[in-house]
């Protein structure tokens, strides 16, 4: 996703700690990827995109994957819609991104078949924080901790990773 960020003007910023799991590898890269793309589409110029990776908050167990954005942000009230299947949010004559409405319904999909949940929340200093938790090797996943599942804040991501 670095090329397509670096036209648009964007940074990738990246934190990655080790968590064990029992997960299909292409299949949360195909999410990390979705969120990714939508939240370099939604960021302006010059902005930074963090996604994190990191073991979920003690006694949640499992892990989390997030990706922030500085863009507009989903109001709260749609942010369950945000996960349907063919919903794209906002105005259809002013649109300026492209899409089909269906990478945030995959991210979803990918993370229930982990036996995960997906979320979305504010992000640290604006824009939306999407994040998916899945349980780690072996366990089952508590309920979420916190609305954004706890996910490792990636507005803490180093400034000098690059995804």
């Amino acid at each position: 996703m670095e090329p397509v960020a670096r036209e648009r003007g964007i940074r990738i910023a990246v934190d990655a700690r080790p968590a064990l799991a029992d997960a299909d590898a292409a299949a949360i890269q195909q999410a990390a990827v979705n969120l990714l793309d939508n939240a370099i589409k939604f960021s302006p110029p010059g902005s930074t995109v963090r996604l994190a990776v990191a073991p979920a908050e003690a006694g949640a167990g499992g892990w989390v994957l997030g990706v922030a954005d500085e863009g507009p942000g989903i109001p709260r009230a749609l942010r369950d819609r945000a996960f349907e299947r063919f919903v794209r949010l906002g105005d259809e004559l002013r649109r300026e991104t492209k899409g089909a409405g269906i990478g945030l319904s995959l991210v979803k999909h990918i993370a229930e078949g982990h036996g995960g949940t997906a979320c979305i929340a504010d992000a640290p200093g604006g824009g939306v924080l999407v994040s998916i938790r899945c349980p780690g090797r072996g366990e089952r996943l508590a309920p979420p901790v916190a609305d954004a599942h706890s996910t490792p804040n990636p507005s803490h991501a180093p400034p000098d990773h690059r995804g």
